[in-house]
């Protein structure tokens, strides 16, 4: 029997830079969120993957900056959804 050795990955923690821009990001969809009550995490989602394509990003810097705006769509639905 082979044993193959199973290394977890630990991803490491964000910089303080993609905190700080996180938190940004949150405090804007909030804001927009409060202005527009019937807007949807769809859309909100839309707007993030449609603010991505105009910055001057490269395709390597991309994926991970969408992932971590799903995550941050998907806290903040969390906790607008969960508070109500």
């Amino acid at each position: 029997m082979t044993y193959v050795p199973i290394i977890p990955h630990t991803p490491q923690p964000p910089s303080p830079r993609a905190r700080e821009l996180a938190d940004q990001i949150a405090r804007v969809i909030a804001t927009f969120e409060d202005a527009h009550p019937a807007v949807t995490k769809g859309e909100v989602r839309q707007a993030a993957q449609l603010a991505l394509r105009t910055t001057s990003s490269s395709g390597a810097e991309v994926v991970p900056v969408v992932l971590m705006l799903v995550l941050l769509v998907g806290v903040v639905a969390y906790f607008v959804l969960g508070a109500g």
